[in-house]
């Protein structure tokens, strides 16, 4: 018996929040942007910086890479989430 692992995930499309609330995607930009780095896009990717996003807690600096998927339409966006005000 022959067994296959495939450890394939799928590309990143949509918004994903960064920060330590419960809910939030990614602890820190570095790692989403690892996780775009290394699975792609399928279309647009926006990473919201949430409220409690701490910039303290990166390792700088911080590269973003050319990643898989990238097009006129298939955009990378770090923007700070609605209503927060101290990024």
């Amino acid at each position: 018996m022959i067994a296959f692992w495939n450890s394939a995930t799928a590309q990143l499309s949509g918004s994903y929040s960064v920060g330590f609330d419960a809910g939030d995607d990614y602890s820190t930009l570095f790692l989403a942007l690892s996780d775009l780095d290394g699975q792609g896009a399928s279309g647009p990717v926006v990473f919201e910086l949430s409220a409690d996003y701490n910039p303290g807690s990166e390792s700088y600096p911080i590269f973003i890479q050319p990643f898989t998927g990238a097009s006129e339409t298939n955009t990378l966006t770090i923007k700070p989430a609605a209503g927060t005000s101290h990024l």
